[in-house]
C-alpha cells in the first residue's frame, strides 16, 4: 500500500477485507492481527478507504463497477487449484485483474498477451510493480482485457461445462 501510494500518488486505494466477519478469530492468529493493525494504521495515515465487512451482493456490484484494478493476492500454495469468483466478477466488470503466480487465476490469463498479463509473484513488490505497469497506459490493459473476457466468457460458459459434463 505504501509503495503504490508513493509511486502514485493519486490513486484511489480501497481495500475490502472480512477479517471482522464473526466466522473469523483474527486475534488468535498473530500474523492476521498484525497486518489488521497495520492496515488500520495506514488507512488513517494515507486516507485509503479500508472496508472491514462482507459486502452484500449490492455493494460488491456497486464498488467493483468503480474500479479500473482489482489485486489478488492469493496465496499460490492455497490457490495452485482452486478457482476463485472474483476473477470472474473482474473481467465481467472489465476490472483489470493483478492475480499471483501459480495459481488458478494464473493460468486462466495466459492467453493475454505477455506484455498486457498482470501476474505478481506472490510479493508486495511484485504486485506493486504491475500497478505500475498498468498505471503507465491503462486504456491499452482496458482495451485488452476486454477483448480476453469475451472469449474467456465463452470458454467458461455454463453451456460448454454442461457440454464437458455430458
Amino acid at each position: 500500500i505504501i509503495g503504490i501510494h508513493r509511486r502514485l500518488p493519486q490513486a484511489r486505494i480501497i481495500i475490502q477485507s472480512q477479517i471482522d466477519a464473526p466466522a473469523i478469530d483474527w486475534r488468535s492468529s498473530t500474523r492476521v492481527g498484525d497486518a489488521y493493525d497495520r492496515i488500520c494504521f495506514l488507512e488513517s495515515e494515507l486516507g485509503f478507504r479500508h472496508i472491514r465487512h462482507p459486502l452484500s451482493q449490492e455493494e460488491f456490484d456497486h464498488l467493483l463497477s468503480s474500479l479500473s484494478l482489482v489485486l489478488l493476492p492469493h496465496d499460490p500454495d492455497t490457490y495452485e487449484d482452486q478457482t476463485s469468483g472474483i476473477l470472474s466478477d473482474a473481467l465481467g466488470a472489465n476490472v483489470i485483474p493483478v492475480v499471483t503466480k501459480g495459481t488458478w487465476m494464473a493460468e486462466q490469463l495466459a492467453a493475454v498477451p505477455d506484455s498486457m498479463r498482470l501476474v505478481a509473484e506472490f510479493s508486495s513488490m511484485s504486485f506493486i510493480n504491475c500497478v505500475v505497469r498498468f498505471a503507465r497506459v491503462p486504456e491499452e490493459f482496458q482495451r485488452h482485457y476486454a477483448d480476453f473476457a469475451q472469449v474467456w466468457y465463452k470458454q467458461n460458459s455454463a453451456e460448454v461445462l454442461i457440454d464437458q459434463i455430458l
